[in-house]
């Protein structure tokens, strides 16, 4: 069997009747543009609560920082791992809780000597940005701390603030 050959010969069409799409405007229901403004721009509350659990390092210099990490639970953000620091001569300090959503910042200062503290949620990143808010933190050390040991156990509990 033969087959058969045709030959094609590139066309020019005009394009005078043709309408671009992308050009045209396209009319937005009133409700649609609505619903977009009221999106609010960060999805973590004024103040979070949880507890988390973990291990804290002391500097064996004079006046360098505790630092710790730990993770647990602590709502709205659901599970977190928290890192931080504490600079014991000023008695502030940062955190960062971090998920799969975003980063929350921190800044923490003691309130009551020596473990409840105020902390103020200073932004974030992700799902989180533009986050703001404050709270108190309470901590509980292991019994090292107690005997002068540079590291060991600690637990940090965030409580919301109710006005």
């Amino acid at each position: 069997m033969k087959r058969l050959m045709y030959r094609r010969r590139p066309q020019f069409e005009s394009l005078e009747s043709m309408v671009l799409l992308s050009g045209t405007a396209v009319a937005v229901h009133p409700a649609a543009a609505a619903m977009v403004a009221m999106e609010p721009a960060s999805t973590i509350p004024a103040s979070i609560s949880g507890t988390v659990k973990g291990t804290y390092h002391a500097g064996k210099a004079a006046g360098s920082p505790v630092t710790f990490t730990s993770s647990g639970m602590v709502s709205p953000l659901g599970h977190v791992t928290l890192k931080g620091s504490l600079q014991l001569s000023t008695t502030s300090g940062n955190l960062i809780l971090s998920t799969k959503h975003g980063k929350v910042q921190a800044g923490v200062v003691l309130k009551t000597f020596p473990t409840i503290f105020t902390y103020t949620i200073t932004g974030g990143t992700g799902r989180f940005a533009g986050a703001a808010g404050s709270g108190l933190v309470s901590t509980t050390v292991d019994a090292f701390a107690a005997s002068g040991q540079s590291h060991g156990h600690f637990a940090i509990t965030f409580q919301a603030v109710t006005s």
